[in-house]
């Protein structure tokens, strides 16, 4: 988890393998400091960059078209429904019949600037 760490590992790998041209990541702690290294070195154009994750660095850089997507794993959908779903066990001796999805969802550039002002809004 250290962003040091973390630039100086993919620099490497893709030094040593000029053909990727594609990074995802998984969360702010790597997706921000590769993003900051990419555009120091002006190489961002260079790679489709994706992440999961939507700190506000994320959703800009989406926004701004630096970034191909962030993704929500929707986590509170994970803890809200299943309260929901023992409430109706509990009250109404039911489950849903079928999966219920909480996720993922990917957010693009277009989505990107509203998803911002959600999450400064504080409702997601």
């Amino acid at each position: 988890m250290d962003p040091t760490d973390v630039t100086r590992r993919v620099e490497g790998y893709l030094t040593a393998h000029p053909d990727v041209t594609g990074v995802l990541t998984l969360g702010p702690t790597v997706a921000a400091p590769l993003l900051k290294m990419f555009e120091d070195a002006g190489t961002i154009g260079n790679y489709k960059i994706g992440t999961f994750d939507l700190s506000p660095e994320i959703l800009y850089a989406v926004a701004k078209g630096t970034m191909m997507f962030g993704i929500d794993n929707q986590q509170y959908m994970m803890g809200y429904y299943p309260v929901v779903f023992l409430t109706n066990k509990a009250m109404y001796k039911t489950f849903p019949t079928s999966a219920v999805r909480t996720g993922p969802s990917f957010i693009m550039k277009e989505d990107a600037a509203a998803v911002r002002d959600l999450s400064k809004a504080g409702i997601r």
